[in-house]
């Protein structure tokens, strides 16, 4: 993992996990006061200031506004304006960001990762997935058509780029969605097993992709610490996402604090690897949703053990 990697994607996670922490905390106050408007003002702050830090936190806009929802005993004009006061920070950040590469580069775009994402990667992977070739071998092509660079490139180059992506996208719905999937799917489940053959101190000789599934299972028990540590995080895994599992099935009886606890964590995690999916997933991608759905999984097995605590304690009194 590159260096500039690890530390924006640290800043990033912080970020967004105190502003789910901030909306939690003014929610489970259960009343509508300076500190609570001033937790969900923070709060939209922190979601702005992701976003500058990585824009794929655009997505967490919509999230903004999920206190207003889940406070109790607000008249509809006041929900209203606090939904609208939460949502509008983040926006007042990225308009001016905007503002500020139109003033620059003539361009009215937040980043134009997003459009070259489109291009370079959603639609390398569409036309990989449609033509029985590799990603990579789509992509390089993408690039070498470009000058060989996927930055530096001028406003209207961009722009052209992202208009030529998001057509391939829609002339092929049925790939794009099958590839969204298949990299959500790896985002939220898979393991880097490289990035853990060079942590344990291993080498890798060929890369992962290369190999059948024979001789990566044979890889990974030539190692038993390898294995022992391929074997903990798929345990984590497992446990986190069944937490988060029971903390869905418990919300039918829950009140509604409980319910913010478990669902705005969740939407955000969730929305965070759906804005990643896509044909180049890595595992990367799901650092800034795993201290949410730690809480929601938190919020789950607590919720299961107290069901069984009430149940034990019904049947002892009958």
């Amino acid at each position: 993992m590159a260096s500039n990697s690890l530390l924006t994607e640290t800043l990033f996670t912080s970020l967004v996990t105190a502003a789910i922490l901030l909306q939690l905390e003014a929610v489970l106050r259960d009343v509508i006061d300076v500190q609570a408007i001033a937790s969900v003002f923070i709060a939209g702050l922190f979601i702005g200031l992701a976003t500058l830090v990585r824009p794929i936190g655009e997505v967490l806009i919509v999230v903004a506004p999920l206190p207003a929802i889940f406070l109790g005993g607000l008249a509809p004009t006041k929900r209203i304006a606090l939904a609208l006061l939460a949502v509008s920070v983040p926006l007042v950040i990225i308009a001016g960001w905007s503002y500020r590469n139109w003033d620059r580069r003539g361009l009215w775009r937040f980043s134009t990762i997003a459009a070259l994402d489109t291009y370079y990667y959603r639609a390398a992977g569409v036309l990989a997935y449609e033509n029985g070739r590799s990603f990579e071998e789509v992509r390089t092509e993408l690039v070498r058509s470009t000058g060989n660079s996927e930055e530096a490139l001028s406003p209207e180059i961009t722009e052209d780029l992202s208009r030529q992506g998001r057509a391939i996208l829609r002339s092929h719905p049925g790939a794009f969605c099958i590839v969204a999937l298949r990299g959500f799917l790896k985002s939220a489940f898979s393991v880097d097993r490289c990035g853990l053959r060079i942590l344990c101190g291993f080498e890798t000789p060929r890369r992962e992709a290369d190999a059948g599934i024979s001789e990566k299972i044979l890889s990974i028990l030539s190692s038993p610490l390898l294995s022992l540590v391929l074997l903990m995080e798929y345990c984590l895994l497992a446990f986190t996402w069944a937490g988060a599992a029971l903390a869905l099935w418990c919300l039918r009886d829950s009140p509604s604090g409980n319910k913010a606890l478990c669902m705005i964590p969740l939407f955000a995690a969730v929305l965070l690897l759906a804005a990643a999916a896509g044909p180049e997933g890595y595992d990367r991608f799901r650092v800034p949703a795993m201290p949410l759905l730690a809480i929601v999984a938190a919020s789950g097995w607590t919720g299961r053990y107290r069901l069984i605590a009430n149940s034990r304690t019904t049947r002892t009194h009958v």
